[in-house]
């Protein structure tokens, strides 16, 4: 089941009917792009009260997570992954939402701070690292008098969700390119996309 290439794609959200078309769960959404994917071949593997995970095995090798924890309890969710399976950082890539991106760009980051998005920043406390790739998905600024909670755990718009796709269809590209040539090409190629509105 556990290659020595294989890695690790896990998408951040929240679990619940009630979370699913949210921003706050961009990362669940790219995963379960991937396992729609006609294009890609996945399997279901498990799920636990932690994660539910799935193994995918074209265009590259990777396991694939949903952390079951709550956003804000990620971290736990990827440390228990990483206590059975022994897989380097570098092999790691963290997806999530971003609001001091706009909705047209993703961008991809070798390490750094959470940039206050909590369950990113439960994972750097609990692996005790900040060392961790990690790609953003743009969801949009909060406007001058918008709470920040309730703007990214309000669903998208039906034309919202269809422009996200888009984005997300893009960012597939780019987690190619990481598993395949590495972070640094994938930021030099990817970093500078905008989609046109």
């Amino acid at each position: 089941m556990f290659h020595s290439d294989s890695r690790l794609i896990v998408g951040l959200g929240n679990p619940g009917r009630q979370y699913s078309q949210t921003r706050h769960n961009a990362g669940f959404l790219l995963i379960d792009c991937m396992l729609q994917n006609s294009e890609y071949e996945s399997e279901f593997i498990a799920e636990n009260a932690l994660f539910a995970l799935y193994r995918l095995h074209f265009p590259f090798r990777a396991f694939l997570m949903k952390p079951l924890t709550y956003m804000n309890r990620s971290g736990y969710a990827v440390s228990a992954f990483l206590e059975e399976f022994d897989l380097p950082l570098g092999r790691i890539a963290i997806v999530y939402d971003d609001l001091s991106l706009p909705k047209t760009r993703f961008k991809w980051r070798p390490k750094g701070s959470s940039g206050g998005q909590r369950g990113m920043q439960n994972i750097i406390d609990v692996l005790g690292t900040n060392e961790i790739p990690r790609l953003r998905l743009g969801i949009g600024c909060v406007e001058s008098g918008q709470d920040a909670a309730d703007y990214v755990l309000s669903s998208f718009s039906d034309s919202e969700i269809g422009f996200f796709k888009k984005l997300m269809g893009k960012a597939l590209d780019s987690l190619v390119c990481w598993s395949l040539y590495g972070i640094e090409k994938t930021m030099s190629q990817y970093n500078g996309f905008e989609l046109d509105l």
